[in-house]
């Protein structure tokens, strides 16, 4: 089983993602590539052809390459067979070896998880965007992205242009009501996620009371001024550090957990959970649809 890059070279070659040791198989052999609505082969000018199909395939010529297809690479008859269409994930490669990380729900955290110095994300336009303590830009592949000490090579596909099946669960988090239930003392902050009457009680975490820190602000923008939409819930990230006494470094530790909170139930646009406004230093949460009771 071999996990796709967005562009996969094949051949014998060092550089090559799929290393193939047959004499068959030229130095840089053909190219599978993520279009953004499906992967497509290509053969790299090689000595001995590129097969899809059994049906040899002319050099530079680009063809689409469905499940179930079988290829293979300066002899027909050893055979490799696309067992998935899916958009690969986004993905960071350590310049120097090691473990690639893998996005989760659309948020790729570097170095780790547990240590994210640089998140990376879609917008609402479906453009990457690099969060890290200097702001936020937007990002294509890149190599030479430092975090945690060394250097990533980034590799983010475009955009899935198919439409996947909805369901309530795979609702974007822009859609949801958040609900939230906080005790007297404010020790215990309870969150429920609601898209289209069906609850979805969330987990208790200490970081649900940065989201209820935001959500105030929000709605008490709101209040003042009603038809200010754009300006609506932002603080600075300044201000939150002195609010919940926390260092930047922890605070956008907590924006990494809550926006993974949401993806690991299963809502697309995790990142939207918390805003940030580019190159301002101001954020806020990203739903509108807000409520805050006492328990």
């Amino acid at each position: 089983m071999v996990d796709l890059r967005t562009l996969h070279v094949i051949g014998r070659g060092a550089g090559c993602h799929l290393r193939l040791e047959q004499p068959e198989v030229s130095s840089l052999h053909a190219a599978l590539k993520w279009s953004g609505g499906g992967w497509e082969l290509r053969d790299l000018g090689s000595r001995n052809g590129t097969w899809l199909d059994e049906r040899r395939i002319p050099a530079g010529d680009h063809r689409p390459v469905a499940v179930g297809a079988f290829l293979a690479f300066g002899r027909a008859d050893l055979r490799w067979r696309m067992v998935s269409d899916a958009a690969p994930p986004a993905r960071a490669f350590p310049c120097d070896g090691g473990p690639a990380r893998t996005e989760i729900g659309g948020v790729l955290s570097l170095p780790t998880p547990a240590l994210s110095e640089i998140l990376l994300f879609r917008d609402e336009t479906g453009t990457w965007c690099l969060e890290s303590a200097q702001g936020l830009r937007a990002v294509a592949d890149e190599r030479g992205v430092l975090a945690g000490g060394q250097y990533w090579d980034l590799d983010l596909p475009d955009l899935d242009s198919r439409t996947p099946p909805q369901s309530a669960a795979s609702a974007s988090v822009c859609e949801l009501h958040l609900s939230f239930r906080v005790s007297p003392d404010e020790e215990h902050v309870a969150l429920t996620a609601v898209y289209q009457g069906v609850a979805f009680p969330m987990e208790a975490r200490a970081h649900n009371y940065l989201l209820l820190t935001l959500a105030r602000r929000r709605l008490a923008d709101r209040a003042r001024a009603p038809t200010d939409v754009h300006n609506h819930g932002w603080m600075l990230v300044t201000e939150l550090q002195r609010l919940l006494r926390v260092e930047e470094t922890a605070l956008n530790l907590m924006i990494f957990r809550i926006r993974k909170q949401f993806a690991e139930r299963g809502f697309r646009q995790a990142q939207h959970v918390v805003e940030r406004r580019r190159g301002t230093g101001l954020l806020r949460i990203g739903q509108s649809a807000l409520s805050i009771e006492r328990s």
